[in-house]
């Protein structure tokens, strides 16, 4: 987050970001499924461990809030602010940098923690760190990014999780082996 506010700034419609709740809950979405991501994680580093059922409730949480800004919006629907968030021109600007600071993060996550572990998949294993990484980076990156419309969120924040996600499981399921 540090490197986001000092690198990028935050967003430059702070205060009204504050007003609408945005500048809260969009990187909240991304924190509470990192936060789920990181306990599936750790439990699975290791074989034989269980999971536990309440690890998913951030990430329940996180789909909750996002469902329910979804259907506010489409409540409000005006399809001239879904196409112009859909055609944003930063949107590119936006993939990149999750994209790439996802893979820094993923890159810290294998040399402190997954070339330690012992997990029965390493692909799994790889692919939860990848979006566990990518979420991370989204939640920093959304303290800089004025684009609140879910359309654009589930699209151009989407797209870069999924991708530092597979790349995280297939160098995983290359690299990791125990």
């Amino acid at each position: 987050l540090g490197v986001i506010a000092l690198t990028l700034g935050i967003r430059q419609d702070y205060h009204h970001a504050l007003r609408t709740g945005s500048f809260i809950w969009k990187p909240l979405i991304f924190a509470l499924f990192s936060i789920s991501g990181i306990f599936y994680l750790n439990t699975k580093a290791m074989p034989a461990r269980q999971l536990n059922k309440f690890y998913f409730v951030p990430a329940l949480l996180g789909s909750f809030l996002l469902l329910g800004i979804v259907v506010y919006t489409l409540l409000t629907f005006d399809y001239k602010i879904a196409l112009e968030a859909l055609t944003d021109n930063r949107a590119v600007y936006c993939f990149f940098v999750v994209t790439i600071v996802g893979c820094f993060i993923y890159q810290s996550l294998w040399r402190l923690w997954l070339v330690k572990s012992a997990p029965e998949s390493s692909f799994q294993a790889g692919f939860i760190a990848g979006y566990c990484s990518g979420f991370i980076a989204a939640s920093a990156y959304a303290f800089h990014c004025a684009q609140d419309h879910p359309l654009y969120i589930i699209l151009y924040y989407g797209s870069p999780i999924l991708l530092v996600g597979l790349m995280g499981g297939f160098v995983a399921k290359k690299y990791l082996t125990w």
